[in-house]
């Protein structure tokens, strides 16, 4: 059974939240760099909860993947894209496509990664929430 995820926007997930001490209990993880001097990333539950963070220790960045993760009720991974997008569009919220494989939930920090985002039947990859930053 995969782990589940609920997404707090601006705070995390229960395991992590930005601004807490999660590292001693969420237990040891695997850590590495993505590209070298990019920062740490601490990996937990076979790689389905992925923490990052800056050079001074702070977590800025939670990426679920591969699990079970949930936004106002709606499933966001392993789904196909456009099923996601259209409910997320019937909860009210506004996903938009920005980069090359990323839709931003403007003003929520979260953002969904779709391996092939122009493909709606493409089950959606993982996700990312940073933590939210005054205008």
């Amino acid at each position: 059974m995969l782990p589940s995820y609920e997404i707090t926007p601006g705070s995390g997930v229960a395991q992590a939240q930005f601004g807490e001490a999660h590292r001693a209990r969420l237990g040891e993880p695997v850590s590495f760099e993505r590209v070298p001097g990019s920062g740490l990333i601490d990996a937990y539950g076979d790689v389905t909860l992925m923490l990052s963070y800056g050079d001074d220790d702070r977590l800025t960045e939670i990426e679920p993947g591969g699990a079970d993760a949930v936004l106002n009720g709606v499933q966001l991974l392993d789904r196909p894209l456009g099923e996601v997008l259209d409910d997320l569009r019937s909860a009210g919220l506004a996903p938009e496509f920005v980069g090359d494989c990323a839709f931003e939930i403007r003003g929520l920090g979260l953002y969904l990664i779709s391996p092939a985002p122009e493909e709606t039947d493409v089950p959606t990859e993982s996700g990312s929430i940073r933590p939210l930053t005054a205008a």
